[in-house]
């Protein structure tokens, strides 16, 4: 529920940037309070696409210490020096 409540805010937050700054542009308000709002409404967007960041599946696999290890061996292949 949180993470939907978070991604709403994100989604929100950035079209409220979005606006700020077509507004400055077009002079529909003061520069430093679109500033402001801009500042406000990055940290909001900032809060709420936190949890996105990392591919939940990919970050457990390396913290349980599970991973393919067909992956290491063609990487080890690839680095070694033609015979």
């Amino acid at each position: 529920m949180i993470r939907k409540i978070r991604a709403a805010v994100a989604y929100i937050s950035f079209l409220m940037l979005l606006g700020t700054v077509g507004g400055m542009e077009h002079d529909r308000m003061p520069l430093h309070t679109g500033l402001i709002i801009c500042a406000i409404c990055l940290v909001a967007f900032a809060w709420g696409s936190s949890p996105f960041r990392y591919w939940p599946d990919a970050e457990s696999e390396v913290r349980n210490g599970h991973h393919d290890q067909n992956e290491d061996e063609a990487a080890r292949s690839d680095r070694s020096p033609p015979e």
